[in-house]
């Protein structure tokens, strides 16, 4: 192969591999052309603090994550995008039995785990994970949540279940 064919080919390696890294640094974990925005507030159950919750912020392009610290702040670790966003918020007792640790991160697991929650009368309710927020909060199909994120962020999305 003749050397200013190789030398092409090794070019052209070198920009699509610097292309792609600069692709992955740069859009790593943001939405496509949409800068997320800070976002935190305060989460209270009955009016109590509500310690050790998931709270979930998403929209149709994005999704993002915090967890309430023992005061019920809460901030979310990757933002939210400006706009209408739908939250739920989940918090599951009982999840210490081996294995159930991943429940608390995935919003299909924790949907389930909060339809099962209630058993009928002289029932016993299954031993394991119980959702502590009410269904209309914490399933995020049924949510009836939503946080205006103004285009600057907010530090006092605050939710009182």
């Amino acid at each position: 192969m003749p050397c200013g064919i190789a030398r092409r080919r090794s070019s052209a390696l070198h920009i699509a591999l610097s292309v792609s890294l600069l692709a992955l640094l740069y859009g790593c974990g943001k939405p496509a052309g949409r800068p997320t925005v800070s976002v935190s507030g305060v989460v209270t159950l009955g009016g109590k603090p509500l310690a050790d919750a998931q709270i979930y912020f998403f929209t149709d392009k994005f999704s993002s994550y915090g967890k309430t610290a023992a005061d019920g702040s809460y901030h979310l670790i990757q933002g939210a995008l400006p706009g209408t966003n739908r939250v739920f918020i989940s918090k599951v007792e009982g999840a210490d039995v081996p294995g159930m640790e991943a429940v608390a991160g995935d919003p299909e697991q924790l949907r389930v785990a909060a339809e099962s929650g209630g058993a009928g009368p002289g029932v016993k309710k299954p031993v394991g994970p119980r959702q502590v927020v009410p269904v209309e909060f914490s399933n995020p199909e049924k949510t009836k949540l939503e946080f205006a994120v103004p285009p600057e962020g907010t530090t006092t999305a605050d939710f009182r279940l």
